[in-house]
Order: C-alpha cells, then structure tokens, then sequence
C-alpha cells in the first residue's frame, strides 16, 4: 500500500474560537474544501501518474486507487502509516498539518517494506500483508485502528463546538452531521430540530476543523509560502479556490438550476443536487429569518416550478 501525499486546502483561516462562528445573517457558507476543484479527480489523477511510474520499472506490478470512492477507510491506514492521529472530531490530525488536507491510496499487489523507524509505519505494512490486495469490502478495520492518539490530550473544542453535537466518545452520529444533512440526505424533509441547527451552512461544515488547536493561524502563513513554492515546482499551480467560501442567500434564492450548475462547474459542491441545495439554502434563511416559515418542501415545490 501507498498513501498519496497530503494537500491542504486551508487558505490560512486557521483555529477560530467558538464565537467566531457565528454566520452573517444574509450568507450561505460552504465548507472550505469545495470552493476548490474536485479534489477526487485531481489526487486520482496523480495516483494514475504514480502508477504508471512504478509500472514502467515493473509492468507485471497492479494497482487500486482509491479517493473516498471506495470501501477503504484512508484515515485508519494513513494513521497507521504515521501520517496523523485520529482526533476527537473523528479526523486524520497531522501535528505539522492540522487536518485540512486530502487523502489518496494506491494498492498494489507486491510487498512493501516498512520504513525505517516509526513502529506504526511497520504496523501499516503489517496490515498489509495481512490483507493482500486485490481488497474488496470484506476487509476489516477494527475499532482499535481509529482510537484516537494523546495527540488531542484533554481538548473537547471539536465536541463543545459541534453544531448539532453529533460528536461524542470519539465516536461520530453521521445522520446528524451538518455535512451529512447539507451534501448526502437526498430527502427533501430534514428532522426541524436538526435543521435548525444547520445555521447558514448551505454545503458541507468546517467548525471541528475551524476550532482545532492544530489549525492554527501563526502555521498559516508558513504553509501558504511552503505551498507557493511547491506550486511553482509542479502542476498544482491551479490550486486555489475558485469561488468564495460564502454566498448571498437570496442570489442562490434568484437562480435557476442552469446557473446553479454553470456557477458551481468543476467543484464538489454539485455533488448536493439542485434540489437539496435549494433546501439548504432555504433552511439556512428560515434560520435567520423570524418571518413564519411556511415549510421548507412548499417553498422547494414553488422554486422548482419556476425554474
């Protein structure tokens, strides 16, 4: 096995207190991620790159990408590959990193040796030639790979800060993350109490990531040079944020599903669908909005109509 290298795609912003988090009232806000390109094709495309690297030294070698596609979980074997800890927020932590950045594998089907040093990266290659690809979904991650490390000491931000505390002894209740609610229920109805906690997120949630100590603005600065550099010496020169990380509520309220699509091209925000991104956006204005509601799935219907 082969992890691909880490990306941040933080642009600075850095550890935020708790009451830095509260929204404009007029804006929709997206996780910082997706006003990047799709991150999916970029890292897959240069695990294809590496692929084809190590074939022209050995053609008999095969591989498996995988980038949140498939039935792998990349943070237990990048923690066991010593890249990171599993934090409280249930997240790959890099001391030097934080946990803004991506995560892509490459399977192959010969035997690796360990490096040298790290036990956990020999633990990795243990697991490995445990596992032997090609893997399928039968493999296994115990609970044992994802026990987050003393790296998060007594710190609970994470916890206290999440929106609808859907974190709780390491553990996380995904069908009430806000990024769950905003990008994978494909119902038009979300439960009104968790809704109203979804704030002005119209796509994805950063706040366990915005309050980490390991996200921290004094790194910022350095990261963004050491990225500028690295820029210049690869292909990556186009990675930057396309859009801004909010928008005007009542702008996406105005659009149709051709604008929807034609403003968001190329990023992972399309991924919500028009019809559960109109939802986000209209729950996100009902939150801030002390006008009755006359129901998010009415006023869905009526907007679908007229585009």
């Amino acid at each position: 096995w082969g992890l691909g290298r880490l990306r941040r795609y933080d642009e600075g912003h850095g550890q935020l207190q708790p009451q830095q988090l509260r929204p404009a009232a007029t804006v929709g806000q997206i996780a910082s991620y997706a006003t990047y390109p799709d991150y999916h094709v970029i890292i897959k495309n240069k695990l294809i790159a590496a692929l084809r690297e190590i074939q022209v030294h050995d053609p008999a070698i095969e591989g498996k990408i995988f980038v949140d596609t498939s039935p792998v979980l990349e943070r237990s074997y990048a923690r066991m590959a010593g890249l990171g800890w599993i934090g409280k927020n249930t997240m790959l932590i890099n001391k030097n990193l934080g946990s803004y950045f991506f995560l892509g594998g490459l399977a192959l089907n010969i035997e690796l040796e360990p490096d040298a040093g790290e036990g956990v990266r020999s633990s990795f290659v243990t697991c490995y030639n445990k596992l032997r690809p090609p893997f399928s979904s039968h493999q296994q991650v115990t609970n044992e790979d994802l026990t987050p490390s003393p790296g998060c000491g007594a710190c609970e931000r994470c916890l206290k800060a999440c929106p609808t505390q859907c974190l709780a002894a390491q553990k996380m209740d995904a069908s009430r993350c806000v990024s769950y609610l905003t990008i994978e229920k494909k119902t038009l109805d979300i439960d009104p109490d968790l809704a109203a906690k979804m704030g002005n997120w119209i796509f994805g949630c950063d706040v366990c990531q915005q309050v980490c100590p390991y996200n921290k603005n004094e790194r910022a600065i350095e990261r963004k040079s050491d990225r500028a550099k690295e820029s210049k010496k690869t292909d990556d020169g186009n990675w930057k944020p396309k859009i801004a990380a909010t928008i005007e509520l009542k702008t996406i309220l105005n659009w149709s599903e051709k604008e929807y699509q034609n403003y968001f091209a190329g990023l992972p925000v399309l991924r919500a669908k028009w019809p559960m991104f109109l939802r986000n956006a209209l729950i996100a204005t009902q939150n801030f909005d002390a006008s009755p509601s006359i129901g998010v799935r009415s006023q869905i219907s009526s907007f679908l109509q007229k585009t």
